[in-house]
């Protein structure tokens, strides 16, 4: 008996503001439209919440989620109402006063299109195209400044440390 009555009254709890965008869904736009693997993309758009509540998939593999700058949905409520729109929907004049960054890392996949969906409290983002670009790879050539360089061409201006072989033996 008493746990019926608790749960009513939990639900009770919820902030007015969040109830009213509860059956919005999410609408984001995605940049850049293509990245690498470990590449950084930025969604903007509302509402966007904290990480910790906000999932991101590319063709149904989970995305490291970077940051987030939250939707203020308080500011967003008020402005949509002054401007007599609706809550869910395009509301063109309250754009920046709904509006919310999240930035996710491009897990390891294949090369090639895909979708990525973000979901959160508020719902489900449509699907937004977007390409996974093939790696590049470190070539190793001299000049190249990439991570497998061996550096070994010495350009001669500084003294490398190595023992010189004209040196003479006693």
């Amino acid at each position: 008996m008493i746990f019926p009555l608790l749960l009513a009254l939990l639900a009770g709890c919820e902030d007015a503001a969040d109830n009213d965008f509860a059956t919005c869904g999410v609408t984001v736009a995605i940049s850049p439209f293509e990245a690498q693997p470990g590449g950084e993309v930025s969604l903007v758009g509302w509402p966007i919440t904290e990480p910790y509540d906000s999932a991101v998939h590319l063709n149904g593999t989970r995305a490291s989620v970077v940051s987030t700058t939250p939707s203020p949905v308080a500011t967003c409520q008020e402005c949509r109402t002054e401007n007599s729109c609706s809550m869910c929907g395009e509301c063109f004049a309250c754009a920046s006063a709904c509006e919310g960054t999240l930035v996710f890392q491009v897990p390891e996949l294949a090369p090639g299109p895909t979708t990525v969906v973000l979901s959160n409290r508020w719902g489900q983002s449509g699907d937004l195209a977007f390409t996974v670009l093939e790696p590049t790879t470190d070539t190793g050539d001299t000049g190249d400044t990439g991570d497998a360089d061996s550096g070994d061409t010495d350009s001669g201006d500084t003294d490398s440390g190595a023992t010189d072989s004209d040196s003479t033996e006693e």
